[in-house]
């Protein structure tokens, strides 16, 4: 996905620094960054380690700093 999200900016023409790293030990430090997103991850991780994602997110956040969240709900019908 990093590979793809690399060529994606590329094609676009802007500079983007994408890391990959465990939702739950993000190698930044406290309050560094402006926006966290998180797109169709967040239904993948168990209760536990969705506590520790979301601990561990606002922990890199600065104040007023936002997260981005993308996912989906399945249908409940047909």
């Amino acid at each position: 996905m990093i590979t793809q999200a690399r060529q994606n900016a590329a094609k676009a023409g802007v500079e983007v620094d994408l890391k990959a790293g465990l939702i739950e030990a993000l190698d930044f430090p406290d309050n560094s960054l402006d926006l966290v997103m998180s797109s169709f991850v967040i239904h993948h991780l168990p209760d536990g380690l969705k506590t520790k994602a979301f601990a561990e997110i606002y922990r890199v956040l600065t104040p007023g700093g936002r997260h981005l969240v993308v996912e989906f709900e399945p249908p409940h019908t047909r």
